[in-house]
């Protein structure tokens, strides 16, 4: 980058974008070690790498709605897998048409991941228990390659982040950040290791400033974390778990047509632990519940969670479930079957069963949170029968997975 922005860049958000001197150096030994590390792991996964708000992380094939796997009994069908009073706020709702998702599938070990542009740093894939991830091994920036020109005006980002350093250097970890046409950050997310986060954006005036500053709880230093964006009309929200960090209002200067995950830590972080993120999902907003089901008679939606091979639901379906119970309050005469869809990936017969179970899952809940009437609901589960998109690229089969709601 030109050496003006670097100097933008250091005052704005408090870091060099150009890896130091110190990072440079013995660049290579840090790289194999923090390799090494890493795939050490795959017999031995690391305790204490589930957060405590949320539950395990799913298998790359399990992180939308209606996804493969056999199941366990379906006993506990329509209740969650966390506790929904923790996302009582959590109003994140994930856009409906997947445009990037990578899972890392087909990936070689060891190797930049394909599908992402380096604008500087190492990165590589490296696995963390049986589960590929792109490990950082030094400060850098990495960024999907997207096939859009511009960014959709609703949109929502999510991505898992393992961190495995508990200590605290004074140094953030994770920075998102949107660049504009010319390529200067207009808005960036920072979420440093128990410390702070802080959302900063350009002003009606151009000018670059923070917006909102939130404390992270320790927590956040190591584990497993989900980090979700959602960006509407007329706001941007951003999210770490279960905890809304920022509700920003979109101003003029805020009109990115790109983005990136800028990782910054202490060397001693890269060389002795690494940082992780995988499950990478770009989705396109668009309309309402209300909105789809009255022009189409259906409504498509990837945000109802379900714990890995489960019909357990999760706690991040909290504001997608009250959104189609306030949906059914509002119209009593409202009926509606519940469809569980999959991709093609694992056996026909266990995905039909899985879906099946998770649309009954879904309609207990309603029924027993808001009291709805049995003969108001009905559940059909589809499996692979039913594609919206193709079976044969990550996006397609992500747009596959998902829970619809069609009129009776």
């Amino acid at each position: 980058m030109r050496f003006l922005q670097t100097i933008v860049l250091a005052v704005c958000f408090g870091f060099a974008f150009a890896p130091t001197n110190a990072a440079a150096i013995g660049l290579g030994s840090l790289k194999d070690k923090a390799k090494k590390e890493a795939e050490k792991q795959v017999t031995t996964p690391p305790a204490p790498e589930t957060p405590a708000t949320d539950s395990a992380a799913p298998a790359a094939e399990e992180a939308e709605s209606g996804e493969q796997g056999v199941a366990p009994s379906s006993a506990n069908a329509g209740k969650s897998g966390d506790d929904f009073q923790l996302y009582t706020k959590f109003d994140f709702v994930p856009g409906q048409r997947v445009l990037f998702f990578d899972d890392l599938s087909g990936e070689e070990l060891g190797e930049f991941p394909s599908r992402w542009k380096l604008n500087r740093g190492v990165f590589e894939v490296a696995r963390v228990g049986q589960d590929p991830w792109i490990m950082a091994t030094s400060r850098g920036e990495i960024a999907p390659k997207l096939m859009v020109n511009q960014l959709p005006e609703r949109y929502t980002v999510e991505f898992e982040w393992l961190n495995r350093t508990t200590e605290y250097r004074g140094t953030h970890y994770v920075h998102f950040i949107w660049y504009g046409t010319d390529s200067y950050p207009v808005a960036s997310l920072k979420l440093s290791a128990n410390s702070q986060a802080i959302f900063g954006m350009k002003n009606d005036a151009g000018q670059f400033s923070t917006v909102s500053e939130k404390a992270l709880p320790a927590s956040f230093a190591s584990g497993l974390h989900n980090i979700r964006i959602m960006v509407t009309k007329s706001s941007i929200k951003c999210y770490v778990d279960n905890d809304r960090l920022a509700n920003a209002p979109r101003t003029a200067g805020f009109t990115p047509t790109s983005f990136a995950i800028d990782i910054h830590g202490d060397d001693a972080d890269f060389e002795k632990s690494g940082m992780f993120f995988r499950n990478f999902r770009f989705a396109e907003g668009g309309k309402t519940m209300r909105e789809q089901l009255d022009e189409s008679g259906h409504i498509v939606t990837h945000g109802i969670y379900f714990d890995v091979n489960s019909a357990q639901i999760r706690g991040e379906s909290y504001k997608t479930l009250a959104d189609i119970l306030q949906m059914l309050g509002d119209d009593p005469s409202l009926r509606l079957v519940i469809e569980g869809h999959t991709d093609t990936d694992g056996a026909d017969a266990a995905n039909l069963d899985l879906s099946q179970r998770r649309a009954e899952s879904v309609r207990a809940y309603l029924m027993e949170n808001g009291k709805i009437d049995g003969e108001r609901l009905e559940a059909k589960g589809y499996g692979e029968t039913k594609p919206i998109d193709a079976n044969t690229t990550p996006e397609g089969k992500a747009n596959n997975r998902r829970v619809e709601l069609a009129r009776l």
